[in-house]
């Protein structure tokens, strides 16, 4: 695994599809959510198979509002308050297993490892392989010692 963020090569964001997938050298890759775990999945699968664009595209985030019975749901421009709560998170995630800061401004996209033909399908194995595991307590850091190994394996077939 590298050891910085900055290994990961930035590409163009033509290259991505409206769907956050992208083909690029013949490899397959998909844009990771904006949260810890999904940070801390692609820092243990190595930088080496991620790739980042700059991000250039309006955020929204999801409101719930909640009185009685009764709930509405609407979308709002994210705030500069929305971000920096996301990004506590992946910094808390990263943290954990000693991983260094991941750089704000991109997106990331993970490879998708042969043998997957889609993002969710890659993801469902993923949570499977993690499912049997007695994280307790020790999570973040016990996913991070767990993660390296499951995703070796998933990208060496």
């Amino acid at each position: 695994m590298s050891a910085e963020w900055d290994d990961v090569p930035v590409i163009d964001s033509a290259a991505v599809s409206e769907s956050g997938t992208c083909v690029v050298g013949g490899r397959n890759y998909f844009e990771l959510g904006e949260s810890g775990w999904f940070a801390l999945l692609g820092w243990c699968a190595g930088t080496d198979h991620m790739l980042r664009v700059a991000d250039t595209i309006q955020r929204f985030t999801r409101v719930r509002h909640r009185q009685g019975d009764q709930e509405r749901t609407w979308m709002e421009a994210r705030t500069a308050s929305d971000q920096e709560a996301i990004d506590d998170d992946v910094l808390l995630h990263l943290s954990a297993v000693g991983a260094p800061a991941r750089p704000g401004g991109f997106r990331w996209f993970l490879e998708l490892p042969s043998g997957f033909r889609t993002a969710g399908e890659f993801l469902a194995a993923v949570n499977a392989a993690i499912a049997p595991l007695d994280l307790g307590t020790d999570y973040p850091a016990g996913l991070g010692r767990h993660l390296p190994g499951i995703l070796s394996a998933m990208y060496a077939n």
